[in-house]
């Protein structure tokens, strides 16, 4: 089948600003740095000689942590209307609050299923049911990057407990991975192509989900397609060089260059 004339004009203008760019260059384009702003929860440099314009991912899922900010109503709150409308109406609201404060990425919907009643976060996820939290939650993906901002569902996958969420492994067997746990972040992937993802604190069956090849790789981008970008939570990477060959992205809120080596 012939190719069509400018098909893979994205994918040949991204390679050529490869090639331009040195190897430190490359290690600013993924990890985090200090926002010369002071606003920003994530900062990635620009590179100003490529007009490679820096990239600003603030928190969170119920309002801009970047100044003063709108307090929007709990996610939870949300999932009880079972409104997708209103869903979509919620994320481009807080996009165009966040896009008002120079910022491009929403770090936000929470996705986690509600599954320990004591978890500290369920207020900012939507139900405890896998079917709901993914309608809503395509809802409001799309309402927040029909605004120009990127959205980026967290957190990827099975982070439904605080108590040491940076410790904890989840021993889940497969079948209720997938219709549990994995089924919002698939169903927001299938029908709202979110820009980002965001990898969790936790382990899952033995691998902390930064550096989960099978869970970021095989299943999120190859299964589902997966085309833009997942980023760690804040400080949730382990092994930078395994995260790397896992499939992980960028790395907040950033590390040293020498840590990547």
């Amino acid at each position: 089948m012939a190719s069509v004339p400018g098909e893979n004009a994205g994918e040949d203008a991204v390679e050529a600003v490869l090639d331009r760019l040195t190897f430190d260059e490359k290690l600013t384009l993924i990890r985090g740095g200090p926002d010369p702003n002071g606003q920003a929860t994530g900062y990635i440099a620009g590179i100003d000689r490529l007009d490679i314009p820096p990239l600003r991912l603030v928190d969170g899922p119920m309002g801009i942590r970047a100044g003063v900010s709108t307090a929007f109503p709990a996610t939870i709150a949300l999932g009880a209307t079972w409104d997708v409308d209103l869903a979509r109406r919620m994320g481009s609201a807080l996009a165009r609050e966040a896009r008002g404060k120079g910022q491009d990425v929403l770090l936000g919907p929470g996705l986690n299923i509600i599954r320990v009643p004591t978890a500290g976060r369920n207020f900012e996820y939507v139900s405890e049911d896998p079917l709901l939290t993914g309608t809503l939650g395509v809802g409001y993906v799309q309402g927040v990057e029909s605004e120009g901002v990127l959205a980026t569902p967290k957190h990827y996958v099975a982070n439904n407990q605080e108590t040491k969420r940076s410790t904890i492994d989840v021993d889940v067997d497969d079948r209720t991975l997938r219709e549990l746990y994995l089924e919002p972040f698939r169903r927001v992937e299938a029908n709202a192509a979110p820009g980002a993802f965001m990898a969790a604190y936790n382990r899952v069956q033995g691998t902390h989900m930064t550096a989960h090849e099978r869970l970021l790789s095989t299943v999120l981008e190859r299964e589902w397609t997966f085309g833009g970008f997942t980023v760690s939570d804040w400080w949730a990477t382990h092994d930078a060089a395994g995260a790397l060959s896992a499939g992980l992205d960028v790395e907040m809120p950033g590390v040293n260059a020498i840590e990547w080596l």
